[in-house]
C-alpha cells in the first residue's frame, strides 16, 4: 500500500524499499504503543529533554563542519582555480587545492592543540587553587 493508504503493515516495494503505513509514524514519534518510551514522558526517566539537547548539539556541530568545508572550498577555489573553461582540473590546480587543504588542516590542528593546552593549564590552576 502507499504511504497514505492506511495499511497496518510495513510493506516492501519491488525495489526492496520499505513502505511505512501512517500508524508507523505515530509509534516512531512516541505516539502510543505503551512501551514506556514516549518522547518526554516521565516513564522514560526524563531523558527526553537531554536527548533533545544532544540532538541539537549534534546538528549544530554538523552545521559548523559544513560551514568550515564550504569556506575551505571557496578559499581553495578562489586561490587555485584559474580557468573554468576546462571541466577537468590541471595537475597544478590539484596540487594547489591539496596544499591549501593541508595548510588549513595543519593550522587547525595546531590551534586545537593550543586550546587543549590552555584548558589543561586552566584546570590545573583551578585544582591548585581549590586545595590551598
Amino acid at each position: 500500500m502507499s504511504w497514505f493508504g492506511g495499511g497496518s503493515k510495513k510493506e516492501e516495494s519491488s525495489s526492496g524499499e520499505k513502505m511505512f503505513a501512517a500508524d508507523d509514524g505515530a509509534s516512531m514519534m512516541g505516539g502510543g504503543g505503551g512501551d514506556g518510551m514516549e518522547f518526554g514522558s516521565s516513564a522514560a526517566g526524563g531523558g527526553g529533554m537531554a536527548e533533545l539537547q544532544q540532538a541539537g548539539l549534534a546538528i549544530q556541530q554538523q552545521m559548523l563542519v559544513q560551514q568550515v568545508i564550504t569556506e575551505l572550498t571557496e578559499k581553495a577555489f578562489s586561490k587555485c582555480i584559474t580557468s573554468t573553461k576546462d571541466p577537468k582540473l590541471s595537475s597544478r590546480e590539484i596540487s594547489c587545492v591539496q596544499a591549501v587543504t593541508n595548510k588549513w588542516l595543519d593550522a587547525s590542528e595546531m590551534l586545537h592543540g593550543r586550546q587543549q593546552k590552555k584548558e589543561q593549564q586552566a584546570m590545573a590552576q583551578q585544582q591548585q587553587g581549590g586545595f590551598s
